[in-house]
């Protein structure tokens, strides 16, 4: 849950970003749409092998509550821009920015494997590009786990 005011401006809302008991202060800022997209028409999905990085993902982690185990797909886009480095967003199709990508905000590709992260969530995926999957962890919540991405979406 998210609660906060809405500053005089209409530019920004200052709040509490509730979830599992714990509230964190958040101060959330109206996006320039056309600048956060400016730069899309570079971007390029498109792969010639498995391994290759840039392409769309699908992945479901497990999160155990008590007896419960709950699936949590993910929808990840990896982009190769011009310049040949990475970009990448993903969305929780099953909780919070399933219709909104959430980029990376930070991006680590090489011969030791891949890292990204969502800092303002505190979470972040390490894994490794092999036999055309992405194998590794998703960290969320003080825990990790596995979480296998394997090629899919549009």
């Amino acid at each position: 849950m998210f609660q906060g005011k809405i500053n005089s401006a209409n530019t920004e809302i200052s709040g509490s970003w509730i979830e599992g008991g714990q509230s964190s202060s958040v101060i959330v800022k109206r996006a320039d749409y056309q600048a956060e997209h400016a730069g899309d028409s570079g971007k390029n999905y498109a792969f010639t092998s498995g391994n290759d990085l840039q392409g769309h993902w699908k992945g479901t982690w497990i999160l155990p509550f008590g007896k419960v185990r709950v699936k949590m797909r993910l929808a990840l886009d990896i982009a190769k821009l011009p310049d040949g480095s990475f970009s990448a967003t993903v969305a929780n199709i099953d909780q919070f920015g399933r219709d909104d990508p959430i980029p990376t905000s930070s991006f680590q590709y090489g011969p030791k494997g891949l890292r990204m992260a969502w800092q303002w969530a505190g979470v972040r995926y390490e894994g490794k590009l092999k036999n055309g999957k992405l194998t590794g962890t998703w960290f969320q919540g003080g825990g990790g786990f596995p979480l296998v991405f394997e090629r899919g979406g549009p």
